[in-house]
């Protein structure tokens, strides 16, 4: 069987597809029967004579049933030659033979192995008299065929079904016609079928070999068809159906299919078109494509049905690339002028009549035969799939889910397309575990899309009949109700990892595309358009300095009008700068450039513009919720919501894109501690619109927007919502540094061969996993390193578990969950049961859910949820539900529902349990070391159970069920608590040591019995007095005591003493009557106290340096150091006691008497150098509790001396100078601040300094004016005088003094430092001197000049008090380079500062002052990336020459040229801005500008003269 073209007696070489057997193949059998066949079973035995008249449908048909069983076929590629050619050939070598040609085999087989079909033929002998059946029906059926298709061979194929199949051939006419007229078509109106073709086909599989691969063989897809029906029907109507339905269609990616997994597939994910997981019924069709066509339409439906699509996009392109390739053009020379031919002769031209309006001129209008057509499409369940990493099955990915219904029919104007979106959703999940880790991104919505014929293009309207309706492209427009959008931390982050990785894909998919950018810009078309361009581009570089900014403008309107810049020059020289005439001889003589680039971009920019088919976009919405989620690290909670209610968008695509809006904005953020929206932004409807204006020379493009409202707008910023937000910014950060981090260590391969494991592994380490198995060798483990290395771990959402119960009674409870409502939680609490019993169904609703009870052992914590982790996740956070636990102790009776939605302390009395079966309480003795096992229900009274609601981490609620009578440690050693009995002493029960800083919660069972404490390890007994809380009564009320543990030792007589301070929370003195009785309230007292274990004296040292302590006739002493803390736990507050302290060079100290009963106050200690020079220190005494006494040691000044001198300090007025200081303190600077007090009270409370004796042996140092150390900041100058009449020395030092803060608030801390601090952060070696020494130094540097390299600073002292305190620079990497001018550096401020070479050239230099403490900091920085402060253009036709007003040096005269500019600071920036400009050359004036005044002020005059030569114009 074949199919070839017309031109059998071409000599030209034609291509064809041909069917053969193949030699030693068995032969086909063709079998024909001819049978009389009839609807009924029967069969006749005869022909019928005469058919019924009355009805055809009746007729029994003669048909011609043929049965073809075509056995080993294969399908092959071939070349025809013409018989002339192949003369020289051997005809073996051929495979058909025919008279005038021959055909011969090309290439392989595409098929794998033959194939066989089978056809059963149906003819309807009776056509002419009846259709009952189809005139020629034919049935196949395909199995087990695998088709391979390179590139070639499918352009091939291509090129055959465009040219040979559907072209236009002459109908067959009968020379008479046998036809019943009454079942003539066009006479009866009925329609019956002229041929039906259906093929079955099974397991058959079309595969594309990849044209860019490395081996000829490599594939590229696979799609297998294992159950599909191919139906072709044509009606005598000329009507046409084509119908391919799948019941399993599946497509495969097969670049990779020869690789093992494990190493590092570039694309995992092989199978592209899969059934989805959730299919129903298996059987169900996937795929339809259902074609039809008439003679006035075609209609074109796709039907998929419960599909998986994964978009792997590289895959998808290269598919897209091979099946758009087209077909072999070598032989379609004449194909467009015949195409042209027909579609002229099928359009004519009318003219269009006028329907209403005014008469206006009557436009033709194309009237066009073309079919109308319609596209349908329905997508049902079908989902796609977009993941993270295609190396990896376990990734994470996004999913598109949904109904859709789309409708396309070009021809009707008003509404061309349609379409229906119904459950659309998007979510997130991981696919190793996709439906538990399912999370939604888009909540299910119903979107109706349309394109709406445009509203300015209405039909009939006079004037704009002469328009077609293409100028008036529709508008998309989009309608939904309500539309939820969640975006979490996660999710955002998966987004931009997939769209970090899109563009990876395609261009692995496109490698070739730089190439064809090089050959489209070789293009003639396309180099017409850049070659301006680039002139363009070009001429605005270099003409930057040098051009009137007048003639810029100029230019650029002229540009605007779309001519090149070079005919832009031409037109305003040769019209003398005229714009209107440059315009008018543009249009004359010049070619404008947007005609080429329109249609450049006509051509071309089907691509580049997808929008030009609309007009704009409008989208009608009742609400868009947009509800951001933070599931960063450890929580997973709602952030915040944006709302837009009743929202109209409308957005105009044209070549200035502009848009408008109307909606209600309102905004919410979750308040974490209280489990509830607050709002932020209060409902305020507004309108926006927006205009994007379009680049031009003079500025980019710029966006304009207009917001406008009539409410006011209202924001509520609290506390919590600041805080939330500083939060979680830093834990975003935190983490998204952290995954930088980590993308640097994987990217480094430093730890290979180190015996640590990688660092890209998580938790599921290879290495780890080896480690356990004795049996893994070093290759295996070397194989498993490498393929998790390349095949990257994605990260994971930890489950976040929003509650954990922590039991803290001592006892064994039970809870449970309850999810109830504000109305039932209040009846609850006013008097109805406070459990709805289950037994009652009528009571429980959906609002109203009891989960099972869980157990929890004493110290134990459970994690729990109250909602199973949904798809719609944080869905009901808007819905009025309260979240309660029920709670049972093991002893006491249930308690009333308590809610954990808020941070807080709440708290509920228990009933003891007296109908429990158990006789003693608690769980077993082997489980917790805390219950002991004799403790009676029958003994034990109504107990108040506190639950504590923490917030910890981000957001997880901790709630902590305990009693209300707490222990706090304050204490620097362990704590052992013992609890004993009255009734039992002898049973006494020790629970666990309380750590430093820790609190303890005395169980439940045992508040109301003696406790005893005592510090663990130590050797001593408990104390004696047992700790009462029941004494402390009164709300808020402290009671402290004092208890002594004796030594076990008898011969040591140390005792440990510490402060029992009780205080009494704030719980109320209401007991229910329900729970207490009368006698019950009187006899036991509910505990709600926090006991502090305080120690009894604490001796803290707030000096810059150790000082050493002692108690005076005790054997307590010690050292400690700056800013620690010691208690003295033998300290005994009841007796007097004298504290002394010690410092370095401080022997002698005042000891100081603290008497008993000691409250809160201040005190002066007195200590004594070696030189017996008085130093007070202050002494802080703070009474904690009764007998618990903490004692402040701080110094009244400390003087930090960070000038880099040696410097000595007294009392003003003093005779000595102050305690501490010696003779090294002449020679260097100390490094530890000195401790500082007003020793003598009859002097002024002023200090004085002077430089050290060592800096300078010659000189005599002096005192400087006083200063006070009470605050401020300063300045003081230090003379050093020198003999032989030599100028003194100055040395300006900064004071700041600044009070401490929190504990050290009886501390003033004096900084001393240098008054000015050059620091050089320019690339240059800058060398610095006063002014006074650069005075004519030109390029040498002066005695005494200071330099710093790059990055380095140097302090500065003033040489000279008496000289202008002005600073002078130079570069001294620039050869040449003369001293800049003097400027101030003793105020903040910012400047250029201009240097000079002997040439003229200017260098500048950026200064910043800024006064930081007491210090000037002036920085030098580059100005390569600023401005310079001015600039000086010259554009008229001589040389300009300014100078800054009141320079005198003539080398700072500076010469402008004609057309030029220049670059310009201050020379001298202490003088006044003013620049004095004259015209080089005798006789001009000149004029003093200020450079702080912009206007036109004054005009130049210069002398100009003009000769007039004259010479004769004859000869005598």
């Amino acid at each position: 069987m074949k199919k070839t073209t017309s031109a059998d007696e071409s000599k030209v070489v034609m291509e064809g597809l041909f069917m053969k057997k193949p030699s030693g193949g068995n032969v086909s059998r063709l079998k024909s029967e001819l049978n009389s066949l009839s609807k009924p079973q029967g069969q006749q035995s005869k022909l019928p004579v005469v058919p019924n008249p009355e009805s055809p449908e009746d007729h029994i048909c003669l048909l011609d049933c043929i049965v073809v069983d075509l056995q080993d076929m294969d399908i092959f590629a071939a070349e025809r030659y013409p018989r002339e050619y192949s003369k020289a050939v051997e005809d073996t070598s051929t495979d058909l033979s025919f008279p005038s040609y021959c055909v011969r085999q090309t290439g392989g087989s595409l098929l794998k192995e033959p194939f066989r079909l089978k056809l059963q033929v149906e003819r309807n002998l009776d056509k002419e008299l009846s259709h009952a059946v189809a005139d020629i029906l034919i049935h196949g059926s395909l199995s087990s065929v695998h088709c391979s298709l390179d590139l070639p061979k499918y352009k091939l194929i291509r090129g055959l079904l465009e040219n040979n199949l559907g072209e236009p051939i002459e109908e067959f006419m009968r020379p008479y016609d046998l036809q019943d007229p009454r079942i003539h078509t066009v006479l009866s109106g009925e329609v019956y079928t002229s041929m039906s073709f259906l093929v079955d086909m099974v397991n058959v599989s079309l595969e594309l070999m990849d044209p860019k691969g490395k081996d000829e063989c490599s594939s590229l897809a696979r799609f297998d068809f294992k159950k599909s029906k191919l139906l072709f029907e044509s009606s005598s109507n000329r009507t046409k159906s084509v119908n391919l339905v799948s019941h399993s269609m599946m497509a495969f990616d097969t670049r990779y299919a020869g690789q093992k997994s494990t190493g590092g597939m570039p694309n995992v994910f092989n199978c592209i078109f899969q059934s989805s997981k959730n299919t129903s019924s298996p059987g169900a069709i996937q795929i339809e494509l259902h074609y039809r066509s008439t003679k006035d339409s075609s209609s074109f439906t796709v039907v998929l049905n419960n599909l998986r699509v994964f978009l792997i996009f590289d895959w998808l392109l290269l598919v897209h690339d091979f099946l758009y390739t087209p077909g072999d053009t070598k032989k379609r020379e004449n194909v467009l002028p015949s195409r042209q031919r027909t579609y002229s002769s099928e359009t004519s031209v009318v003219p269009k009549a006028v329907k209403s309006g005014v008469v206006t001129k009557r436009s033709s209008l194309h009237v066009s035969t073309e079919k109308q057509l319609e596209v349908k499409v329905n997508v049902t369940g079908t989902e796609f799939v977009v993941v993270e990493d295609m190396s990896c099955f376990d990734t994470n990915a996004i999913i598109l889910k949904g109904t859709t219904v789309l409708t396309y029919k070009p021809k009707l104007l008003d509404r061309p397309f349609s379409g229906s979106l119904f459950g659309i959703e998007v979510f997130s999940c991981r696919l190793g575990n996709e439906q538990e880790t399912a999370l939604s991104i888009i909540d299910p919505v119903q979107i109706q899309v349309e394109l709406v014929g445009n509203a300015s293009y209405p039909s009939g309207s006079g004037l704009l009949d002469a328009f077609n309706s293409e100028d008036f492209p529709p508008i998309l427009e989009i309608q939904l109700q309500a539309l939820d959008i969640r975006l979490s931390y996660n999710d955002v982050q998966l987004f931009l990892a997939i769209a970090k990785s899109i563009p990876q894909q395609t261009s692995a998919a496109m490698p070739d595309s730089s190439a064809s950018v090089a050959e489209s810009t070789t293009n003639p078309s396309s180099s017409l358009v850049a070659e301006p361009s680039c002139l363009t581009s070009e001429n605005r570089e270099i003409p930057k300095r040098v051009l009137d900014p007048v003639l810029e403008v100029q230019l650029a309107r002229l540009q605007d009008l779309g001519f090149s810049m070079e005919d832009c020059r031409k037109a305003l020289l040769c019209c003398q700068g005229d714009l209107k005439k440059a315009a008018s001889w543009l249009f004359k003589n010049a070619e404008p450039l947007k005609s080429l680039s329109l249609t450049s971009s006509g051509r071309n920019s089907q691509g580049i513009v997808p929008f030009q088919f609309i007009s704009g976009v409008e989208i009608k919405a009742e609400s868009i919720c947009i509800c951001f989620i933070d599931d960063c690290m450890d929580c997973d909670v709602p952030l915040a919501e944006l709302t837009f209610s009743r929202l109209n968008f409308l957005q105009h695509l044209r070549a200035n894109p502009e848009g408008c809006a109307h909606f209600t904005l309102s905004g919410d953020y979750y308040n974490r501690e209280l489990s509830g929206w607050e709002p932020f932004i209060e409902p305020w409807p507004c309108s926006v619109s927006w205009q994007q204006h379009a680049s031009s020379r003079l500025h980019p493009s710029r966006l304009k927007l207009e917001v406008k409202a009539t409410h006011r707008l209202d924001v509520n910023i609290t506390s919590v919502f600041l805080e939330q937000y500083a939060s979680t910014k830093q834990s975003w950060m935190e983490d998204y540094c952290k995954q930088d981090k980590e993308v640097n260590a994987v990217s480094s391969e430093e730890w290979m061969g180190s015996s640590e494991d990688s660092p890209c592994f998580g938790q599921s380490l290879p290495l780890v996993y080896l480690r356990t198995r004795s049996t893994a060798s070093l290759t295996n483990l070397e194989h498993q390193i490498y393929a998790r290395a390349e095949m990257k771990t994605p990260k994971r959402r930890q489950p976040f578990v929003p509650f954990a119960l922590r039991n803290h009674t001592g006892c064994t409870l039970w809870f449970a969950t309850l999810t109830t409502t504000p109305t039932r939680a209040a009846l609850s609490h006013s008097g109805s049961p406070g459990v709805v019993p289950e037994e009652n169904g009528t009571l429980l609703d959906d609002a109203h859910n009891v989960s099972e009870w869980k157990e929890v052992i004493t110290g134990e914590e459970v994690p729990f949820e109250f909602e199973a982790r949904g798809k719609l996740r944080h869905r009901h956070t808007h819905d009025l539900r309260i979240h309660q636990l029920q709670v049972r102790v093991n002893g006491w009776e249930e308690v009333s529902p308590v809610s954990v939605d808020k941070v807080g302390t709440f708290f509920r009395y228990a009933a003891p349990d007296k109908n429990s079966s158990s006789s003693t309480l608690g769980s077993p003795i082997s489980r917790t070391n805390i219950i002991h096992p004799q403790v009676y229900f029958s003994s034990l009274p109504p107990v108040r159970v506190v639950f504590e609601v923490t917030m910890e981490g981000s957001a997880r609620k901790v709630i902590t069920v305990r009693s209300a009578l707490i222990v706090k440690n304050k204490l620097e050693t362990p704590m052992e608590l013992r609890l004993d009995s009255p009734s039992a002493p002898d049973k006494p029960v020790v629970l666990p040591a309380v750590m430093p800083g820790d609190a303890f919660a005395i169980p439940l069972h045992l508040t109301s019995w003696r406790l005893q404490a005592r510090p663990k390890g130590l050797g001593v007994f408990f104390c004696k007095a047992p700790i009462h809380w029941t004494d402390v009564q009164k709300t808020a009320e402290v009671c402290s005591s004092k208890r002594e543990c004796h030594s076990m030792e008898s011969e040591n007589s140390r005792f440990f003493r510490f402060c029992v301070a009780i205080k009494k929370e704030n719980y109320p003195d209401y007991m229910p009557s329900s729970i207490f009785s009368d006698s019950a309230k009187q006899i036991f007292r509910q505990p709600g106290h926090t006991i502090y274990l305080l120690p009894t004296v604490v001796v803290c040292n707030l000096l810059p340096c150790e000082l050493e302590f002692y108690v005076k006739g005790m054997p307590i002493s010690g050292t400690l150091k700056p800013g620690k803390e010691v208690a003295l736990h033998t300290a005994d507050t009841s007796q007097n006691i004298e504290l002394g302290v010690l410092l370095e060079n401080f022997p002698i100290c005042k000891e100081l008497l603290i008497p008993p009963g000691t409250q809160n106050y201040m005190v002066r200690m007195r200590l004594y150098d070696i030189n017996k020079r008085q130093l007070n220190l202050t002494i802080r005494i703070v009474c904690r509790a009764e007998g618990s006494l903490k004692i402040l040691i701080s110094a009244p000044y400390w003087l930090i001396n960070k000038t880099g001198l040696p410097l000595i300090f007294r009392q003003d007025n003093a005779k000595t100078d102050a305690a501490g200081q010696f003779e090294e303190h002449e020679l260097a600077r100390s490094l530890s601040p000195l401790l500082f007090c007003y020793a003598d009270k009859e002097q002024p409370n002023f200090c004085t300094m002077r430089v050290g004796k060592g800096i300078h042996p010659e000189g005599m140092p002096g005192w400087c004016q006083g200063f006070s150390l009470d605050g401020g900041s300063g300045v003081r100058a230090l003379k050093v005088i020198q003999h032989g009449n030599r100028p003194g020395l100055i040395y300006n030092i900064g004071i700041d003094v600044k009070k401490g803060r929190g504990r050290y608030i009886d501390t003033c801390m004096v900084t001393f430092a240098p008054r000015y601090l050059l620091d050089n952060k320019s690339s240059y070696k800058l060398a610095f001197v006063q002014r006074e020494f650069a005075r004519g130094q030109g390029t040498s540097n002066p005695d005494g000049y200071i330099s710093t390299l790059p990055g380095s600073s140097v302090v500065f002292h003033w040489p000279r008090n008496d000289y202008d305190q002005l600073l002078c620079v130079r570069l001294m990497d620039v050869r040449n380079c003369i001293w800049s001018g003097g400027f101030e550096v003793n105020k903040n401020n910012s400047f250029h500062i201009n240097m000079r070479d002997t040439l003229g050239k200017c260098y500048f230099l950026r200064v910043e002052i800024t006064l930081q403490g007491a210090t000037y900091h002036v920085a030098f920085s580059d100005t390569d990336q600023l401005p310079p402060p001015f600039r000086i253009d010259n554009f008229s036709k001589v040389p300009i020459v300014f100078n800054q007003h009141g320079v005198v040096e003539p080398r700072l005269y500076t010469e402008v040229k004609p057309m030029t500019s220049l670059d310009y600071a201050w020379d001298e920036p202490s003088l006044p801005p003013f620049v004095m400009l004259t015209v080089k050359g005798a006789g001009s004036s000149e004029i003093v500008c200020s450079m702080n005044d912009f206007q036109d002020s004054k005009q130049l005059y210069y002398e100009n003269f003009i000769y007039i030569a004259a010479t004769y114009t004859f000869s005598g």
